[in-house]
């Protein structure tokens, strides 16, 4: 036989006014235990959404560091460029290719 608000998940007190009000006996066991699950099962869903997050987070931080790594050494090449375009400047010769492909 179905108690008070046995077959839904309403709240303990909801549950004693419905029994008070239609004069039937208070099943609470079976509502803990129903409460209960859905407790476990929300939590789960919980974590679960959180590790993915973490874990989506986690990803872009990897994008963002390979990013950033390259970045700094492109930097780093031209930078020495750079440099030594202006050394072989002050010497009188360009910095360029020749016909292999290889600098001069």
């Amino acid at each position: 036989i179905l108690t008070g608000g046995q077959d839904s998940l309403g709240t303990r007190r909801e549950t004693q006014a419905f029994n008070m009000r239609t004069g039937k006996t208070d099943d609470l066991p079976i509502l803990n235990v129903k409460r209960t699950l859905h407790g476990c099962v929300c939590m789960a869903l919980h974590r679960l959404a959180i590790v993915r997050a973490a874990n989506g987070v986690r990803e872009l931080h990897k994008q963002q560091n390979a990013q950033i790594l390259r970045a700094q050494a492109y930097r780093g090449v031209m930078e020495t460029r750079r440099r030594v375009e202006a050394r072989l400047a002050q010497t009188g010769k360009t910095f360029g290719l020749d016909a292999t492909g290889r600098l001069p």
